[in-house]
């Protein structure tokens, strides 16, 4: 009936926003870890390939996850026809994919030099290029 389907709907949205929630905060515990490794002096350089090594865990996990979550929440909205149905899911699942695949990516080349700061050690200089470069190999 029609008169459900807007409830469903929302139900829908609040669901894909607390997956979201979910998913940003994962990628900032990743990256406090990886702060904590950066911080200490110990710290063995391969040490650093661990946080985007869990990033990409994080990617592949999550995206099995919302993929059911995802069917589940789109049958449970009902819609009228077919194609409806196969465009809320599209939509669905794109949104939650760039945000999954590239919201690490985004806070390391606009965001982390602001908030943290960068240091190459190796090309001493203020520039996140080569975590980025490290992030981007790993993850794709």
């Amino acid at each position: 009936p029609d008169n459900l389907r807007l409830p469903r709907a929302r139900i829908s949205l609040v669901a894909s926003a607390v997956m979201i929630i979910v998913l940003l905060s994962t990628v900032a515990i990743i990256f406090a870890y990886k702060a904590v490794l950066t911080r200490d002096p110990t710290t063995n350089r391969a040490m650093l390939l661990i946080p985007p090594l869990l990033n990409a865990a994080q990617i592949t996990v999550f995206g099995v996850v919302y993929q059911k979550v995802a069917e589940v929440l789109t049958d449970f909205e009902n819609h009228k026809t077919v194609q409806d149905h196969n465009s809320a899911l599209f939509k669905k699942l794109t949104f939650f994919y760039m945000v999954s695949n590239y919201s690490s990516s985004f806070y390391i080349a606009f965001m982390k030099g602001s908030i943290e700061g960068c240091y190459d050690a190796i090309t001493q200089s203020e520039f996140c290029g080569l975590e980025l470069s490290i992030q981007v190999a790993v993850a794709f």
